[in-house]
């Protein structure tokens, strides 16, 4: 038990703690390729929708990213703050482990666009 202030505050054992704090980084990856995928797919519409779609997805394309890129920090701090390190630490990984994957998947999508 630790004295949090209010009284004391039973602690669970470190075995308990792990299988959570692994599905928390587990949650954490997987919103990030999610984010990742919704950031390539999403401005396939507006690009299709218009005459010249390649500018308009990597314009797209690159503007999604750079929301994603913010969306990520915002919540992984938001995640820490609220003592949820891990999930803040999968949002971190998931992000970078996605953002070659995204960015060889866009110049694909680019390429098929072009032709």
């Amino acid at each position: 038990m630790r004295d949090a202030g209010r009284g004391a505050v039973p602690v669970p054992p470190a075995d308990e703690r792990r299988p959570r704090r692994a599905r928390r980084v587990r949650s954490g990856i997987w919103t990030a390729l999610a984010g990742h995928g919704l950031a390539v797919a999403l401005p396939l519409l507006p690009a299709i929708l218009t005459d010249d779609p390649g500018p308009v997805f990597a314009i797209g394309g690159v503007a999604a990213q750079l929301l994603l890129a913010a969306f990520v920090v915002a919540l992984g701090i938001a995640r820490t703050v609220r003592r949820d390190g891990a999930g803040g630490v999968g949002l971190a990984i998931g992000w970078l482990a996605g953002a070659p994957v995204a960015a060889i998947a866009g110049l694909f999508v680019l390429a098929a666009l072009a032709i």
